[in-house]
């Protein structure tokens, strides 16, 4: 395929969030006798939960960070655990300095050099992948952040939005995804896939298949 545009995923296919915030749950006094991993997956899924209304609602945009705070705190209710104010803006601030998977730096770096065009394509918002991106080390032509679109991913506005930015048609755009979800949306806008599946997660419908298919991300540089 003559793609022109490599889209990235950050929060699954370029980041460890579990491998970030487990550990980090884990080690703190408020979670002695929790299960930390437990705790992260809830709050996880109540964040995408609070994205995936949002979309629907189609009122009042609210960025990244606060359904990240505003779902933290139903999560820290539903455990029973007090945390402070500061611990939890310090846990909202860790979305910002995430941990990459081990293989994702020099991927980027690889897809850029064949000569692609490369983004960040994600439901965080502009400072926090600007952050993210320091991170990494490795500078993206695009940032592309829910926040410009108005609407979150799965959305096929969002992946709609950074094929024409970028001044490519959708056949020529390739996004790396790292969850089932994502997938979707890309599928929906007629956009090329390829799934980063760490976790050897099932698809949400079988009818919704990645043009690629892997576990690790460097396995990517095989198709491009």
């Amino acid at each position: 395929m003559n793609y022109r545009l490599v889209t990235f995923d950050v929060f699954s296919a370029l980041a460890n969030i579990e491998g970030t915030f487990i550990p980090i749950l884990a080690r703190h006094p408020q979670f002695v006798n929790q299960d930390a991993a437990a705790f992260f997956r809830m709050w996880r899924t109540k964040q995408y939960e609070y994205l995936i209304m949002l979309n629907s609602l189609q009122r009042h945009f609210l960025g990244f960070k606060e359904v990240t705070r505003r779902t933290l705190v139903h999560t820290l209710y539903a455990h029973r655990i007090d945390l402070s104010e500061h611990d939890q803006e310090r846990l909202v601030q860790k979305w910002s300095e995430l941990e990459f998977w081990d293989d994702a730096r020099q991927t980027v770096e690889q897809v850029k050099e064949k000569g692609y065009t490369i983004a960040m394509l994600s439901n965080g918002g502009q400072e926090m992948l600007i952050s993210l991106q320091n991170r990494l080390g490795v500078g993206f032509d695009y940032i592309f952040s829910a926040e410009e679109m108005g609407c979150y991913k799965p959305s096929p506005t969002v992946y709609q939005y950074a094929y024409e930015q970028a001044g490519v048609e959708k056949e020529q755009m390739l996004h790396v995804a790292g969850s089932a979800p994502d997938i979707v949306g890309a599928i929906s806008a007629g956009i090329p896939s390829a799934w980063s599946n760490r976790l050897n997660a099932l698809p949400i419908d079988l009818s919704y298949q990645p043009t690629y298919h892997f576990q690790r991300i460097e396995e990517l540089l095989a198709y491009l």
